[in-house]
């Protein structure tokens, strides 16, 4: 090793680069030792479907999240308690997190044409104290706002967000818990 004089005549490039190796040599590299190896500072892809387009969530979605939260037909078998404001705008916080931190989460959907607020759907990791336990894979989840229930959107979005996952994830198992009287999720 260089001493340190002799190392900041080095470019910052061979600096950060040797570090690295030196990192790596150790078994120090700061990688996650869960189920897979993620990118760091991911933002969500945009995907398109004939009839939906699903974005990362951005602050100017709150009002919309908001609103399908409030609603307790969307809540009915979610927790069965109406979300506040202020949870809905931890829950687009929560999704620019986990793509920033595990390389996957939820998007924003909307119709194509009219940019109408569809709902949400992706994949989480919510470590939760659950038996059997699943952490060792990304769970998808949806919600969708009452007006667009039975025109197949969950239907279409979810096909988009799986075929993604397909591609881009190293996950060996998705998995997704669904109520049973939830029949329409299934």
């Amino acid at each position: 090793r260089l001493p340190r004089r002799e190392e900041a005549r080095r470019p910052a490039g061979l600096i950060a680069r040797a570090r690295l190796a030196r990192r790596r040599a150790r078994g120090r590299t700061g990688a996650s030792s869960s189920f897979v190896s993620y990118p760091r500072a991911m933002t969500a892809p945009t995907l398109r479907t004939e009839r939906l387009v699903l974005a990362p969530a951005t602050p100017l979605d709150l009002d919309d999240s908001a609103a399908m939260w409030r609603d307790e037909a969307v809540t009915r078998y979610i927790g069965a308690i109406p979300f506040t404001r202020e949870a809905s705008w931890g829950r687009l916080l929560r999704y620019a997190g986990c793509w920033a931190m595990r390389g996957f989460g939820f998007w924003i959907v909307r119709e194509r044409g009219s940019g109408r607020y569809v709902g949400e759907v992706g994949f989480m990791d919510g470590h939760r104290d659950i038996t059997p336990s699943y952490e060792d894979a990304p769970e998808m989840g949806w919600v969708l706002s009452p007006w667009c229930h039975g025109r197949g959107y969950a239907t279409e979005a979810t096909a988009a967000a799986l075929a993604w996952a397909d591609a881009s994830l190293d996950a060996t198992r998705l998995v997704c818990l669904i109520k049973p009287a939830n029949a329409a999720s299934f």
